[in-house]
């Protein structure tokens, strides 16, 4: 991949729909690399499961197990991206992946993502439980702390959203920052959301439909 300087801001809107639709296309188009490409995450995924299950007494194996767990979505993700932005003819997933600077990096974003995410969502988690167990006077506090909470989640949102550019940026070895992403999404957010929302709620709901189906059947 050639190496440009990222622009200041981002060139133009990005198009809800024809994102999403190029998504789609994207998937559906690939199907056997897609597989390919998830089938080695896939099997680390079920044995850091196995292993956490049986570890659960033990604190140290549990953190490296929790640390491990980032191996197969960043093995996924970078090859992911890659088929995506450079075509299966530059792009195609090897079945056993090297890992490489790039995955380092790609891990690396993983990781912030990840802290972000517990920064926000542990205090708004004791928020709400703390709502739960209250009654009388104290629920006149518990609309604002609910509040909170919501005004935290969409915050965390908000700023993943700002710096999700990194991620494909790490997948094709671009020097590209956190700062590049910041700059690069602003006034994107919201068109950032309805692309996500659009492309996911399909999936969410044919997933929910998938497990009610067999849920009965089992």
């Amino acid at each position: 991949m050639s190496q440009v300087t990222p622009p200041p801001s981002a060139i133009g809107p990005i198009p809800v729909g024809e994102t999403m639709r190029e998504a789609y296309r994207a998937v559906f188009s690939a199907l056997p690399l897609l597989l390919r490409a998830a089938a080695l995450p896939f099997v680390l995924s079920l044995v850091i499961l196995t292993l956490a299950f049986t570890a659960s007494q033990s604190a140290i194996l549990s953190i490296v197990l929790m640390f491990a767990g980032f191996v197969p979505y960043t093995l996924f993700g970078v090859a992911w991206h890659r088929l995506t932005l450079l075509g299966p003819n530059h792009g195609t997933p090897a079945t056993f992946p090297t890992w490489r600077p790039r995955h380092l990096r790609f891990i690396g974003y993983v990781m912030v993502a990840t802290a972000l995410v517990y920064l926000a969502t542990i205090p708004a988690t004791i928020m709400l439980a703390w709502v739960q167990h209250q009654d009388g006077p104290a629920r006149g506090a518990s609309a604002f702390l609910i509040a909170i909470a919501l005004v935290a989640v969409f915050g965390l949102l908000y700023v993943l959203l700002r710096f999700s550019f990194v991620f494909p940026a790490a997948a094709v070895d671009e020097r590209y920052t956190l700062a590049n992403s910041w700059a690069n999404t602003r006034g994107q957010v919201s068109r950032l959301f309805a692309t996500l929302a659009a492309a996911a709620v399909p999936m969410l709901v044919l997933i929910w439909a998938v497990g009610a189906v067999f849920g009965r059947l089992l």
